[in-house]
């Protein structure tokens, strides 16, 4: 039922993206670390939905709703995350970039704190030699919910922009994870903030 309420959702959105080609080469070239936000993952599910994507969803009751939709959006999913079960999912996840799929993780989840990426990623990348690819939104029109990783439902109609970026993180670098993981937090937040800063412009002419 719930995925079907967010394909509905989707349907309604103007969306537009900015260097899509960096996500399109991912999944159809190889394979990468996909990494976006925890609060943003409503919007990104339904726009990445691909059987090349492997999505991760933690054990807990939510990680339990958010498994269900994006099987039903048609991901694979596997289940754990950094406080639980984290050595499965990333056995898991660099199973499927040998196989040539996308592992996608919301860097700063399943707790936070907002904004603060773990090592998952940049491990994963340095260890397969594969690019982590960055995804980040702005919804002109959401509900924000009042929670950890300020959750944002874009509302029917609103405009959601898309923007990706991409980092590959040197296997000889891969012993300094807290660093490179900051860099990559660094890279986020600066394309997040071009991003806005580009959909707040008014057209000229």
């Amino acid at each position: 039922m719930i995925t079907v309420l967010v394909r509905l959702l989707r349907k309604t959105w103007r969306v537009h993206f900015h260097d899509r080609r960096l996500f399109e080469d991912a999944i159809g070239g190889g394979a990468a670390v996909l990494a976006f936000w925890h609060g943003e993952q409503l919007p990104m599910m339904p726009l990445h939905a691909s059987d090349r994507v492997v999505g991760v969803a933690s054990r807990s009751r939510d990680g339990t709703l958010v498994a269900e939709v994006l099987r039903g959006l048609g991901y694979q999913v596997v289940r754990g995350s950094s406080s639980n079960g984290g050595a499965e999912v990333f056995q898991a996840c660099t199973a499927a970039l040998r196989a040539g799929q996308s592992p996608a993780l919301a860097v700063d989840g399943p707790r936070g704190p907002f904004h603060h990426v773990h090592t998952g990623a940049v491990r994963l990348s340095a260890e397969s030699q594969r690019p982590v690819v960055f995804v980040v939104s702005h919804v002109r029109h959401a509900i924000r919910i009042a929670s950890w990783d300020n959750f944002q439902i874009p509302l029917p109609g609103a405009r959601v922009d898309i923007a990706y970026g991409s980092m590959q993180v040197d296997q000889a670098a891969s012993e300094n994870g807290r660093a490179l993981a900051l860099v990559l937090g660094e890279k986020m937040e600066s394309l997040a903030n071009d991003l806005k800063r580009s959909c707040s412009t008014p057209l000229v002419g």
